[in-house]
C-alpha cells in the first residue's frame, strides 16, 4: 500500500504490516539511492514532530529521511495487551519500515523516548543493521537505572501521573498541557535571557503552573504546541502506560557501543525533561567507545529541533556522513 519508491528523488507514504500484524504509518523523502536516516518521534505524538525537516528539500539531498509512527501512536496500530508491546516488536516494526523502504544500514536517530527503540533494534535484529545512532535528547532504554540518572526532577514526577487512570478529566488535561509546554524553552525576551525552569516537582492543580503564561503573547510555536497536544491527548492512558513501562534489555546495545558503533548525542542545554550531557557521560561509562555529544544552547529545549533546526541537521547531517562513510 501506500506511494510508489523510484530512484530519483520523490516523496512516498506507506502503511507497512509488522510481523505480527500491527499496521505501521512511515514515509519518506529524497532520492531512495542515497545513505538513509530513519526518524523516531517521542512519548504520545507521531513522525508529523519532523514536518519541518522532511519539507525542507536541502535535508534530503545527500540522504534519504524516513520516519515511521510507532506502535501505539499517531496512525499506527494500537494494540490492546502489554504482549503487543514487547521490545521484539519495536524491532519488526523497524525491519518491516527497513524492508519496505529498501534501506540499506540507515543511521538512526530517536527523539526523547524514540531513543529507547534503537536499544530494541541492538537486540533483536541483526548486528550490522545501523551504521551510526543519534539520541536527540534521548532516551537510550526504559529502566530507571538511566532515567534516575538523567531525568529531571520535573519530569520523573510527570511521567507516572501520565497514564494514572486516578486523575479526572481535567487533571490530565492540565498534565498533557504541561507535558507539551514543557517541550518548549522559556525566555524573557525583554532581558534575553532564559527564565528559571520548573523543574522542581509538579502539581496538577497548581495555580502557578495554569497562570504562567496567563498575558504574555503566546508562544511562536503556539501552532506547533497545539498538534502535539492534540496527538498527546488522543493517546489513550492504557497505551500509554503500555509504552513507558514495557521491559527492554540494554546489554545488546552497550555490546554495540563497546564495539564503536558511531554514536551522537544531540541535547538542548535547557532541556527541562533530559540531561543529554549526562547521557553521553553514560555511554561512555558503559564502554561505548565512539561517542559524540554536542550540546546545543540556542533554542535548546527539549523540543531543539523545533526551535534550532539549522544547528540540529548540520550536526545531524555531518555526523552521519562519517557514519555511513566508516562502514562497510
Amino acid at each position: 500500500m501506500g506511494g510508489t519508491l523510484s530512484s530519483s528523488s520523490s516523496s512516498s507514504a506507506d502503511i507497512v504490516l509488522s510481523a505480527d500484524g500491527t499496521e505501521i504509518y512511515a514515509d519518506a523523502t529524497g532520492n531512495p539511492s542515497n545513505p538513509s536516516i530513519v526518524f523516531i518521534h517521542g512519548l504520545g505524538l507521531s513522525g508529523t514532530v519532523w514536518n519541518d525537516i522532511f519539507a525542507t528539500q536541502k535535508y534530503s539531498r545527500d540522504f534519504y529521511l524516513v520516519r515511521f509512527d510507532m506502535r501505539g501512536h499517531g496512525r499506527s496500530g494500537k494494540p490492546d495487551s502489554a504482549e503487543g508491546f514487547a521490545s521484539q516488536r519495536y524491532a519488526e516494526d523497524f525491519a518491516a519500515v527497513m524492508k519496505a523502504f529498501n534501506l540499506h544500514r540507515p543511521v538512526v536517530l530517536g527523539w526523547s523516548l524514540g531513543g529507547t527503540v534503537i536499544a530494541d533494534i541492538a537486540a533483536h535484529l541483526p548486528k550490522d543493521t545501523m551504521s551510526g545512532i543519534v539520541y536527540l535528547d534521548g532516551l537510550p532504554y526504559i529502566g530507571a537505572d538511566i532515567m534516575g540518572a538523567m531525568g529531571t526532577p520535573f519530569i520523573l514526577d510527570l511521567i507516572p501521573k501520565l497514564f494514572d487512570e486516578t486523575k479526572s478529566i481535567a487533571e490530565m488535561r492540565t498534565l498533557d498541557l504541561a507535558f507539551v509546554d514543557s517541550c518548549f524553552a522559556k525566555y524573557d525576551h525583554d532581558r534575553k535571557e532564559r527564565l528559571p525552569s520548573e523543574v522542581t516537582g509538579f502539581d496538577a492543580g497548581s495555580e502557578k503552573l495554569r497562570s504562567r503564561n496567563r498575558g504574555k503573547m503566546p508562544s511562536k510555536y503556539w501552532e506547533t504546541q497545539c498538534s502535539w497536544l492534540g496527538m498527546a491527548m488522543q493517546q489513550s492512558l492504557a497505551h500509554r502506560k503500555f509504552v513507558l513501562t514495557r521491559t527492554q534489555d540494554p546489554g545488546p546495545l552497550l555490546a554495540l557501543g563497546a564495539q564503536g558503533l558511531p554514536t551522537l548525542v544531540l541535547c538542548g542545554k535547557y532541556d527541562s525533561h533530559l540531561d543529554g550531557s549526562i547521557l553521553a557521560k553514560e555511554l561512555r561509562a558503559r564502554s561505548f567507545t565512539r561517542v559524540e555529544c554536542r550540546l546545543i544552547e540556542k533554542g535548546g529545549s527539549h523540543a531543539v529541533h523545533i526551535e534550532n533546526r539549522e544547528e540540529v541537521m548540520a550536526c545531524l547531517l555531518k555526523f552521519a556522513a562519517r557514519a555511513v562513510n566508516s562502514n562497510p
